[in-house]
């Protein structure tokens, strides 16, 4: 399927009968040939930073998906997280791949922990330690390809799981183009 919706087609051909217009109007109006040439590059670089990002607007409000019932599973045995769920286009426009930006947080339990009873110097206490160990883990995973408009369709994907964690948080985000 193509990336291009209905509303990308209508804002693309309104931006090029504005160049259109514009350069005709140059050509017309200006008899200075070094003036006429700067006027149409700086009629070219309007009309393509003003169609990038009318295309970048259109995608943000046409190409619009949510997930529904995440869920993640834990395997002990090799210290992943399995995430499955359903993903469903609530946009106008035909989706060609989403990618989920997920970030797992170590959410330790309140209490007292051995480490904080352990003999440490003054260089390991301020300046740095061993035992410093990453709070968060993140990942980016391609969940869709080629989705209509109103369809839904499952997925699944695994990451490592830091042994280290106690409990965790998972925050996501959903970039589809």
């Amino acid at each position: 399927m193509s990336y291009f919706n209905i509303f990308h087609i209508i804002v693309l051909i309104l931006i090029l009968s504005m160049f259109g217009l514009f350069t005709y109007l140059i050509i017309l109006k200006e008899h200075r040939t070094k003036q006429a040439i700067s006027l149409l590059i700086v009629n070219v670089a309007i009309m393509s930073c003003l169609a990038m990002i009318s295309m970048m607007l259109i995608d943000k409000y046409t190409k619009v998906a949510e997930i529904i019932n995440l869920e993640g599973r834990r395997t002990l045995i090799n210290e992943t997280i399995s995430y499955s769920g359903i993903i469903k286009n609530v946009g106008y426009g035909y989706i060609n791949s989403c990618t989920i930006n997920i970030e797992l947080i170590n959410t330790p339990e309140k209490g007292l922990e051995a480490s904080n009873f352990e003999n440490r110097g003054f260089f390991d206490t301020y300046i740095g330690s061993n035992h410093s160990q990453k709070g968060s883990q993140k990942g980016e995973f391609l969940i869709l390809k080629d989705l209509p408009s109103g369809d839904q369709r499952g997925f699944s994907f695994t990451m490592p799981y830091p042994a280290h964690f106690k409990n965790h948080t998972t925050n996501y985000t959903l970039d589809c183009k």
